[in-house]
């Protein structure tokens, strides 16, 4: 079952404090964003976050990753678009 991601989709660029890890699940666990399930053994992605100053490492579907990898890209071509404007 699917449940309604909502909200924006995360990006890289803020509000993370290291680089995503990717890592093989070692107990039943959920997507933190679509909250589907996550099987043993299935491959995930945990993105270090910093709230209330301690670092938490948040698990991520494969499919969430992968939107949260192309957002960042497109905030990469919009930051990358601004800087050649400035400088020409």
């Amino acid at each position: 079952m699917t449940n309604k991601i909502r909200g924006k989709v995360p990006s890289l660029i803020s509000g993370t404090n290291g680089t995503p890890i990717f890592d093989v699940c070692g107990r039943k666990s959920h997507c933190c964003r679509c909250k589907d399930d996550i099987v043993q053994n299935s491959n995930i992605v945990k993105i270090p976050t910093k709230e209330s100053g301690f670092t938490n490492k948040k698990s991520y579907c494969l499919k969430c990753f992968t939107a949260i990898l192309e957002q960042t890209k497109h905030e990469l071509e919009i930051i990358e678009k601004n800087f050649n404007d400035l400088t020409v």
